[in-house]
């Protein structure tokens, strides 16, 4: 009805610069010492064994490098192949359906940015896909 998209239109900017009510309730409950605790303890153990496993892939590729971030869920990886890294990223993400970020949109040619905050099956699946497509594009 016109009055009710009226009235949503009224109110969208508080809705869009602002959280709602039920995302300050959750977020105080999450911001409460041992609950954030917990949480900030799962997450740093997350990163850490992700970016132990991002290590354990990058040693058994010579040419590759990267300095192990000491915080946060992305790390940029250096590659050695001849491929501008924006087409590594969209070929990466047709043929084997891996979203990477280009290093180019960061300034860093022939790097790409993977995130290591996600499950680490996820992360583990994320890179033997990367390996299965080296192996048609690295020669």
């Amino acid at each position: 009805p016109v009055d009710v998209v009226a009235g949503a239109a009224e109110r969208q900017d508080y809705t869009t610069i602002g959280s709602g009510i039920l995302s300050q309730i959750l977020a105080a409950a999450v911001m409460k010492p041992d609950t954030r605790s917990r949480l900030l303890s799962r997450g740093r153990d997350l990163l850490r064994t992700n970016a132990n496993l991002v290590g354990d892939w990058m040693s058994r590729h010579p040419g590759w490098s990267w300095k192990r971030p000491e915080a946060g869920g992305m790390a940029f990886l250096r590659y050695p192949l001849n491929l501008p890294s924006e087409e590594f990223s969209r070929l990466l993400r047709e043929e084997e359906s891996v979203f990477v970020v280009a290093g180019s949109w960061f300034g860093i040619e022939q790097h790409i940015r993977i995130g290591i905050g996600v499950p680490t099956e996820t992360l583990a699946e994320g890179l033997k896909r990367l390996d299965r497509f080296l192996v048609h594009h690295a020669g």
